[in-house]
Parts: structure tokens; C-alpha cells; sequence
């Protein structure tokens, strides 16, 4: 989840500093929300152009090669209307004054958790986590804060 919302939010900010043309990110959502089953194979398919640099068909422009390793894995997880809503809204703020370094720490603090959790997953109890779906994860965040 961490690392597809982390592509979402890159794409927005590549889009608003002129990295993707101009709209191509910001109208890719409002053609998911007509048919929500194709948003997950769009989106990968534009993340799967951006790690290598070549022709996107759900944006229909050249994209430039990302490297760094986000893209690496262009995995996109289904979305329903009411997430594709909510994509529509943050892709309508402005996201060329965030610091592109952000995305790096995410990601490496991310990575950390995740495989901290992996490496405790017998013991879910230790991090306060009941088993429930969630549950780890509601942990692991209150962890952080």
C-alpha cells in the first residue's frame, strides 16, 4: 500500500514540475472513474513505462526513464470509485513545492518497517497487534507516532 500510494504521489508531483506533460497524470484518474476496473492495469502500465523511459498508452506521451527504483515494481492495486474520488482531489493540489528527497526517506523508512514487521511477524503481539486485518499495521503506526 506504502509503496503504490508513494508512485501516486510522485506521478502528481512529476506532472505538476513538467516531468510528465502537462494533464497526463491528472486525467488519467478521470478516465478510471468511468470504468474503475481498468484503473489498476492504466496506472501500472504508465509505471511500467516510467522505469524504463518509453511510449504510455494510459497517457498516451513518451514518459522519461525514472530511475531510483520506485517504478521498479509498477505493481497498482484495484481501486473502486470512491478511491479513484479521492485520487481525483489530491491530484488537483499542487505538488511541485514538495521536496523530492521526501520519497526517498519514505521509502527507506518504509522498507524498514516493513521488513522490521516481517522479521517479528511470529510475534504480532510484540508490536501490540491482536491479529485482526489491520492490525499490525494500526500498531506499527502508533509506533511511529
Amino acid at each position: 500500500m506504502a509503496a503504490f500510494l508513494m508512485r501516486c504521489l510522485f506521478s502528481m508531483f512529476a506532472e505538476d514540475v513538467k516531468l510528465i506533460p502537462p494533464d497526463s497524470f491528472t486525467n488519467l484518474p478521470k478516465d478510471m472513474a468511468k470504468t474503475p476496473e481498468n484503473a489498476a492495469p492504466m496506472l501500472q502500465e504508465l509505471w511500467e513505462k516510467m522505469n524504463v523511459g518509453e511510449f504510455s498508452t494510459a497517457i498516451r506521451h513518451k514518459v522519461l526513464r525514472f530511475n531510483g527504483g520506485l517504478f521498479a515494481d509498477s505493481t497498482a492495486l484495484p481501486l473502486d470509485s470512491q478511491q479513484i474520488a479521492l485520487l481525483i482531489c489530491a491530484e488537483n493540489k499542487d505538488w511541485k513545492t514538495v521536496e523530492p528527497a521526501i520519497f526517498g526517506t519514505l521509502a527507506h523508512f518504509g522498507g524498514i518497517l516493513v521488513r522490521r514487521l516481517a522479521h517479528d511477524a511470529p510475534s504480532y503481539s510484540r508490536v501490540g497487534a491482536s491479529g485482526k486485518p489491520g492490525a499490525v499495521r494500526s500498531a506499527a503506526l502508533k509506533r511511529i507516532k
